[in-house]
């Protein structure tokens, strides 16, 4: 076959899509398209193209960024692990594949097994696979898998991590790697070709019947088809030679942090979870979540939102001697939101509040109701119109929608979007907030500290979900995000015993 010049690096490859040395795109001037019709070039032996396949590459011609790695420091054995890597996977582009690895343990009480894979091309991409299992020695090998869906085609540079706890010591092994990855237009002979070679330097070529593969070749057969069949053919195992790095991982990154939504929970809610009111605290500050189509105000223990006010950090009657029992209602309809001034008293039926409710400074009709209206914030105050007397209790109200690219993201049915969560803050010192959680809300709305996870309500419970993790709220889970650790507790305000 007739060898040809590649524009990007100079060096002679073979006919094909690409440069077998830099992965780069062939173009073809006028004089390289004579040369390959007459076939002018001279052709090379096998073993010549052999050793020019082991050549060094001069990196300044790289079309990738190298893959950054920790500098070798020791002789490339780790008496520990030893790991094989499937040197017979192929990748097309856009095409989702794996890596294969086989790991046998080679000592007892290794635990905290992880395999992780980075990739450095048009941005980074790590990918960690932490293992259920405790291996020890004599035990079967196990398999892993890692999937990849390649962003270009070309030679790509990755580095392999393998990483234990061994007698309470961290250690990380690393090992590099790379793969051919090929365009969906590729031609299927390149392709077998390629890994042909491949197979040969391995000393392996016993185990494929590539001649028989290339033989069924169809003239207009997918590159993509050819690709399904190699990997169903036996692995081509292969001993990675493993060094120690320095490299952690980072934690497992399920979702985009920009990109939260509400996921679907498969597993049915434990009973813990089961609750309609709970409490988040970072610390000192609380966020109380609370769900149900009518909230309760009110000074009595047995209202959501015990409206009780504090001084010096302790409530006493004559200040909040103003605040009815049960003072108003929060209702949600359909798609409104409305504040009622009226008590619902067990065992007396309902009646409105001795002192008012007032919204914006304007008091509400007895047994009347004020709408609230969707991305308007607003004031409620009760026991009066200024928050700064005594014995006025204060909210500032901030109505939350599901957004449409929530919605796309979510997929969840929405029975209402302009009301899907809504915020009350304490205007005094206490650090609480309220938030009716009626579809879902991402946190960090309503308090920074709090940055970096969605929560939403279930028929049964609350969901959550963060960058690393989702699952259902219950009391007594910490949950960790990029700021800082969120304690999930049981219900409990300000000043109330649990």
């Amino acid at each position: 076959m007739a060898l040809i010049k590649c524009k990007s690096c100079g060096r002679k490859t073979e006919q094909g899509l690409f440069c077998e040395k830099c992965g780069a795109e062939l173009l073809l001037d006028a004089d390289d398209a004579t040369a390959v019709e007459q076939n002018l070039s001279p052709s090379i032996s096998e073993e010549s193209f052999d050793e020019m396949e082991s050549l060094d590459r001069d990196p300044t011609i790289d079309l990738l960024p190298p893959v950054k790695s920790t500098p070798k420091t020791d002789n490339g054995s780790c008496s520990y692990l030893n790991v094989e890597h499937d040197q017979s996977r192929v990748f097309l582009v856009g095409q989702t594949m794996n890596f294969r690895f086989s790991l046998t343990p080679l000592v007892d009480g290794l635990r905290d097994v992880f395999v992780a894979v980075v990739f450095e091309g048009r941005g980074q991409k790590v990918e960690v696979k932490r293992l259920g299992w405790i291996p020890c020695q004599g035990e079967r090998r196990e398999l892993k898998n890692i999937n990849f869906a390649a962003p270009e085609a070309g030679s790509l540079g990755f580095s392999f991590y393998f990483g234990f706890t061994k007698d309470e010591v961290e250690y990380v092994f690393e090992a590099d790697g790379e793969h051919k990855v090929w365009p969906s237009h590729a031609r299927v002979q390149d392709v077998v070709r390629n890994v042909e070679i491949n197979i040969k330097n391995s000393g392996n070529a016993n185990d494929f019947d590539l001649q028989g593969l290339a033989g069924q070749l169809m003239p207009n057969e997918r590159v993509g088809d050819v690709i399904d069949r190699l990997h169903r053919m036996p692995p081509l195992w292969s001993n990675l030679i493993l060094y120690r790095s320095s490299w952690r991982p980072p934690r497992v990154r399920r979702h985009e942090a920009q990109n939260l939504s509400p996921v679907s929970l498969m597993n049915v809610a434990p009973f813990s979870a089961c609750v309609k009111k709970l409490t988040l605290r970072i610390n000192d500050r609380q966020i109380h979540l609370i769900s149900g189509d009518t909230i309760n105000f009110g000074k009595n223990r047995h209202n959501d939102v015990v409206t009780r006010l504090f001084e010096n950090g302790k409530a006493t009657g004559m200040l909040n001697s103003k605040i009815s029992r049960y003072h108003c209602v929060l209702e949600r309809q359909k798609k409104h939101c409305y504040i009622v001034d009226r008590g619902d008293y067990p065992n007396e039926g309902s009646r409105p509040s001795a002192f008012g409710v007032f919204i914006d400074n304007q008091r509400i009709p007895t047994h009347g109701r004020y709408q609230l209206e969707a991305k308007k914030n607003c004031r409620v105050t009760l026991a009066g119109s200024d928050p700064q007397l005594p014995g006025v209790f204060c909210l500032e109200l901030e109505p939350w929608s599901c957004d449409a690219a929530m919605r796309r993201r979510c997929g969840r049915d929405c029975k209402m979007h302009k009301f899907a969560s809504l915020v009350m803050r304490r205007c005094d010192h206490v650090p609480e907030t309220y938030i009716a959680l009626w579809e879902c809300f991402l946190l960090g709305e309503a308090d920074p500290d709090f940055d970096g996870i969605v929560v939403w309500r279930e028929e049964n419970g609350f969901g959550y979900a963060t960058a690393d993790a989702d699952g259902w709220l219950k009391p007594g889970i910490t949950i960790q995000t990029p700021q800082c650790e969120i304690h999930v507790e049981e219900w409990g305000q300000e000043g109330m015993m649990k």
